[in-house]
């Protein structure tokens, strides 16, 4: 279903709720405002939200990505530590 006639469907069934077409047109990638003129008569402007979703899932790679690579660096430097400590303790015994 295309955008245009989700609006036509949800304004032509009560009377225009703002929140109720953002609601209706989230899975569609795009938000809607608008702005009262008179009785019965509105301004309505729909903005594609796509462009934010794209950048929100970048973002979550890049944390994702960060977050696994530091975790990998510091396992391997606690290897490396435990191994710097128990020669010398080898060494003893």
């Amino acid at each position: 279903m295309n955008l245009l006639s989700v609006l036509r469907q949800t304004m032509l069934n009560a009377p225009v709720d703002l929140d109720r077409l953002n609601a209706t047109t989230a899975d569609l990638h795009a938000g809607v405002a608008g702005l009262p003129l008179s009785q019965g008569n509105m301004v309505v402007a729909i903005v594609s939200t796509e462009d934010l979703h794209g950048a929100s899932q970048q973002r979550l790679m890049t944390v994702a990505g960060g977050t696994l690579a530091l975790v990998l660096v510091l396992v391997l430097i606690a290897l490396l530590q435990a191994r710097a400590i128990a020669r010398p303790l080898e060494n003893l015994v």
